[in-house]
Formats: C-alpha cells, sequence, structure tokens
C-alpha cells in the first residue's frame, strides 16, 4: 500500500460520511466516451469503505430538461426495488416539463447498500423506467453523492 492509500484509509477510517459530486467530464481523458447519460469517473485515490456504508444521490444537474421520468443508475449498488426487481439504480427522476435547467435536490436522500468495499472509478448512468440505456441527455450532467456508514 502506498502512502496516498494510507492517508486515504486513514481519513475515511475516521469519518462515517462524505460527499462526491461527479460530473459527465472529470475522466474524459481515462473515458473518451465518457456523455451524460453514461459516464465514468475516475477517483483520484481508491475509495475503500469497511462494512455497512451506503449512498444517495442528493443532487443532480443538468443544462437540458429531462421530458420523460428516468433512474440514475450507479455500479456501487444493485439493492434499489424497482418494478418489482432488484436493480442498480440510485433513485428514480420524474419527468419535467418547461424549458428551464433541470435541477433535482432531494430533500430526502434514499440510502442504499453498496455492494462492494473498493472503488477507483465510479459509474453512473441514464435509463428510461425499463431499464434502458437512454440518450436524453447531450449537454453536461453533474451528480452528488452521499455516503454514510450505517
Amino acid at each position: 500500500m502506498d502512502t496516498g492509500d494510507r492517508h486515504c484509509e486513514e481519513r475515511l477510517s475516521r469519518m462515517t460520511d462524505f460527499y462526491i459530486t461527479l460530473k459527465n467530464s472529470d475522466s474524459v481523458r481515462f473515458f473518451p466516451a465518457n456523455k451524460p447519460s453514461h459516464f465514468r469517473v475516475k477517483l483520484h485515490e481508491r475509495l475503500k469503505l469497511g462494512v455497512n456504508w451506503k449512498v444517495a444521490l442528493c443532487e443532480i444537474h443538468t443544462t437540458e430538461r429531462i421530458p420523460v421520468p428516468v433512474y440514475a443508475c450507479s455500479n456501487l449498488t444493485s439493492s434499489y426495488i424497482a418494478g418489482g426487481s432488484l436493480t442498480p439504480a440510485l433513485r428514480y427522476i420524474p419527468g419535467t416539463s418547461g424549458h428551464a435547467v433541470n435541477n433535482h435536490v432531494f430533500d430526502t436522500p434514499y440510502y442504499i447498500s453498496i455492494d462492494g468495499h473498493e472503488y477507483d472509478t465510479i459509474e453512473i448512468y441514464i435509463t428510461d423506467e425499463l431499464f434502458n440505456n437512454t440518450s436524453l441527455m447531450t449537454k453536461h450532467l453533474t451528480c452528488t453523492l452521499h455516503f454514510k456508514q450505517v
């Protein structure tokens, strides 16, 4: 384990919660195919979590409206039940009308158990209500995740 990993692990061992903000443009050097509806972000330091961590999508911002309901999904979890099945969804996002920038700040975060314990990449993707990939968004997407130990 190198010094950076040890320091990150030590900081996390003292923390019971933290936030990560991700943009679809964060890691285009590593993932040139990133797009707003499906992107991966390479973390600066490996995220090493112990047991009993949960994650919630707290905010999602895009420069365009989302006209139909969608799910924001991630490689972090597969414990969200939708349509009677376990899914990788973080949150259901209702469609919006109008032409304003689409900002969702969730006052009541839904915390979902995290599947693994170590991550160097976080993947975010948007699906339709049947969990098919969608390309509704073509500009920018930013989301904020809240991690907490329970």
